[in-house]
């Protein structure tokens, strides 16, 4: 039987491969975002002449007025009954979603990765059940980086549900997964390689 590791290294091999072109685009379009729009090259020409590097802000205003539109469309969830006997429990649902809701951040999350669909091209998040001191739970709902997360390049799909795989990468220094990992960290020593990034 494969080695989850070998598979989950293919399926990110597979991911790379397939967006080795895109990378640069999306970085250059979040340069673009935060006003890094002229190469090193050719702010010194235009120092050499003399001239001030100004950009003007035109993608910026964008995101930030689709941003601003999104959080303005936000509403409250709702459950809706399926039949009139039903309302008292869609009110109970309705209930528990609103503070789940206010208790994740959950807008917050959703209007984060949405500014991140619009300029990187790729939102997605995680919905996790954490264990608190008091042994008591709670759902949390963390948005996930465009470079943190993969997928089956061969998707069609918006919502990705075509895709054979999803995951999220996480990049430690070899130092670092020796102190969260103990003796299994010390067992990957040397089996560190560099993927094409």
């Amino acid at each position: 039987m494969e080695n989850d590791v070998s598979q989950y290294r293919r399926q990110f091999e597979s991911y790379l491969e397939a967006t080795t072109e895109n990378r640069p685009l999306v970085e250059r379009d979040i340069d673009y975002k935060h006003l890094r729009q002229w190469t090193e090259e050719e702010e010194a020409i235009l120092r050499a002449r003399g001239q001030p590097v100004v950009t003007f802000d035109y993608i910026g205003e964008q995101v930030d007025y689709l941003v601003g539109l999104e959080i303005a469309s936000k509403a409250d969830p709702r459950a809706f009954p399926r039949t009139r006997q039903h309302e008292d429990a869609a009110d109970a649902c309705t209930d528990a979603l609103r503070f789940v809701a206010d208790k994740s951040g959950f807008a917050y999350t959703s209007t984060e990765c949405y500014e991140e669909l619009l300029v990187a091209g790729t939102e997605a998040a995680i919905v996790e059940v954490e264990a608190k001191r008091d042994g008591q739970y709670d759902i949390a709902i963390r948005g996930i980086p465009w470079d943190r997360f993969y997928y089956d390049p061969h998707s069609r799909r918006l919502d990705f549900k075509d895709a054979q795989f999803m995951g999220i990468v996480v990049w430690l220094d070899e130092d670092e997964v020796i102190r969260l990992y103990g003796a299994k960290g010390r067992d990957a020593d040397g089996k560190f390689t560099t993927l094409g990034m």
